[in-house]
């Protein structure tokens, strides 16, 4: 995409790494929505790195080398890291601000577009999204990394069409209302397929029809030895980040479908927007599955048929991609 060695250097005190780690790999999942693949190291951060030998000028070189810096901006930042990373990245329209938590940034970040990842409560604290982890019940950090990743997008397509410095700056930002024509008027690229393990090999046949139109991700099998919260936790995290999804019924106990599909609409209102479709891809019997479960909304198709792959499918298509 450019010639420098990564599109996103992030800055960051160690005592923010745990937050920093979630927040790269979320960015990621957005920035994926809209390129397409990416290289491991288009965001990159100094934790990918664990031997890193002589660290300073190593850092320094990954600095110097990409295109944008990232500043996670929090009080530790400044009192450990203050303007030396800024000041030796130079680029002064590459900067890209995030506001982990209440802090009173330079001048030389204030007049550039920051994400305000922190918040109010009603008695005057300040708090930030995702302590420790991001959860559900936190939209607004989901909203906010889908806005950096547009942005970002959007000054990507800027330098290549119009290669001058005044118009590849982070802080000739777009709007929230531009942000959200952007994605919803996008079609999806992100397909998450949920599946028992008896269900998987079907699962996979069918996230192999979908590799051409879509990114489609499927939850880990048993192999991968995660617990049952780390499950939990990744398909909730699936949940958030996806445009659509696939719940697979050939094997599956009708509880179980009852339960995959409560969690998407639990989830579908924490995110704030609606998943584009949720379809059920269903092996006969029970034929009339939604009077079954007794679940309805408006994005949940349910397709009941013997052929999944090759009747299912093509029918998901239609409506996911259109």
């Amino acid at each position: 995409m450019n010639s420098d060695r990564h599109t996103i250097y992030v800055s960051y005190a160690d005592a923010d790494e745990e937050w920093v780690k979630h927040f790269v790999n979320n960015l990621k999942t957005y920035l994926r929505k809209q390129l397409g693949e990416i290289e491991d190291d288009f965001v990159w951060a100094k934790y990918m790195q664990i031997d890193i030998g002589n660290k300073q000028d190593i850092l320094l070189q990954h600095l110097r080398e990409s295109k944008y810096l990232l500043v996670i901006a929090s009080p530790a930042y400044f009192r450990k890291i203050g303007n030396s990373e800024i000041d030796a990245f130079g680029k002064v329209d590459n900067l890209i601000p995030v506001e982990h938590n209440k802090v009173e940034l330079p001048e030389n970040l204030q007049s550039l577009t920051s994400y305000k990842f922190w918040y109010e409560d009603d008695k005057g604290r300040a708090l930030f999204y995702a302590n420790p982890v991001p959860t559900p019940s936190e939209p607004q950090y989901y909203r906010l990394l889908a806005e950096m990743a547009c942005d970002i997008v959007r000054c990507l397509n800027i330098s290549q069409n119009q290669p001058s410095p005044a118009s590849d700056s982070m802080s000739d930002s777009i709007s929230t209302t531009e942000v959200a024509n952007t994605v919803s008027s996008s079609k999806p690229v992100h397909v998450f397929i949920n599946a028992v393990e008896k269900d998987r090999q079907l699962a996979v046949e069918i996230q192999q029809q979908l590799k051409t139109e879509a990114q489609a991700s499927l939850l880990p099998s048993k192999l991968v030895k995660l617990t049952v919260k780390e499950r939990e936790e990744r398909l909730k995290q699936g949940l958030l980040a996806c445009d659509a999804v696939i719940v697979v019924c050939d094997k599956a106990t009708l509880k179980w479908i009852y339960l995959q599909i409560s969690l998407i609409d639990e989830i579908q209102k924490d995110r704030g927007t609606h998943f584009k479709i949720v379809a059920v891809f269903n092996n006969p019997p029970p034929i009339k599955l939604e009077q079954e479960l007794g679940l309805q909304f408006p994005n949940l198709k349910i397709w009941n048929h013997t052929d999944i792959v090759n009747k299912c499918v093509p029918e998901f298509k239609q409506v996911a991609f259109s």
